[in-house]
Formats: structure tokens, sequence, C-alpha cells
């Protein structure tokens, strides 16, 4: 009787031991699941800023960032890149109304329709490559469009 009532209380020790070692066990697996959870917040936070940086070094504007951010933010880096360059060529067109103040130059529509189109000969006729055309052209444009509207801005 002795040998089975120490067998028994063995048996009993060894059944706590286990239960404690599975409370331990349990204890340990949920402080990895929050560490894990927390991991993933921190990843998820870094990956955003490292996008709105990269947004705003394409610039893009605060609010436009943020917009594009919550739209896009199950987006892998290589969809978010191609949003960026997509952000990119949407440039905003130069108008009148993004200026405050008057232009020297404002001239009415009959003025426009009595006036006489000036032709000059293009680098095209000149024989140029047609990339320096084009480069003629777009500078062109930006010294006659771009420039005449910003020069009297402050």
């Amino acid at each position: 009787m002795l040998k089975s009532t120490t067998t028994m209380k063995k048996a009993e020790m060894k059944k706590q031991k286990a239960e404690e070692l599975e409370a331990t066990i349990a204890e340990k697996d949920a402080k990895i699941e929050a560490m894990e959870k927390q991991l993933a917040e921190l990843q998820a936070s870094v990956a955003t800023m490292s996008r709105k940086a990269l947004l705003t070094q394409a610039g893009i504007s605060s609010e436009a960032a943020e917009e594009l951010l919550v739209k896009f933010a199950e987006a892998s880096d290589e969809m978010f890149q191609t949003v960026i360059e997509l952000a990119k060529s949407q440039a905003e067109p130069v108008t009148e109304e993004l200026f405050d103040g008057e232009q020297e130059d404002e001239v009415s529509a009959s003025e426009l329709e009595e006036a006489e189109d000036v032709v000059e000969p293009s680098l095209a006729e000149a024989g140029e490559e047609p990339k320096e055309v084009e480069m003629s052209t777009a500078s062109e444009w930006l010294r006659n469009s771009v420039l005449k509207l910003t020069k009297n801005l402050k």
C-alpha cells in the first residue's frame, strides 16, 4: 500500500507539473501572439510612412497623398510604385484660375480673331532631328505660355 500511495503521489505531482507547464506555454503563446500583432502594426506603419515619403518626393500634395494611401493600402509595393508614377503623370494644367493677380497680356476674344498669325520657321524645316525638334517645341511653349503667365507673380 505504501508503494501505491507513493506511486499515486508521483503521478499526481507529474500531472500537476504538466498542468503548470501547459499554463506557462499558453501564457507564452499569448505573449508571442500579442508581440506578432504589434510587429505587424509597426511594419504597416513603417510601410505607410515610407509610401507617404515617396509620394511627397514625387511632388504630390499631402492631401492627395493621404487619399492615395487609403485607397491603395492593400497594394503590393510594385503596384504602389505604379500608382506613384501615374500620380506624377497627372500634372495639373496651367490656367488663369491658378493666379490671383491680373495679367498684363490679357486680350479680348475679338482682338484674338483680328490678330494676324505669325508663322515662324520651325526647326523641322531646318533639318533638325526629331528629338531636338520636340525639345525646341517644348521649350518654346514653356517660354511663351507658362513663363509669360508667371512672370508677374511674386
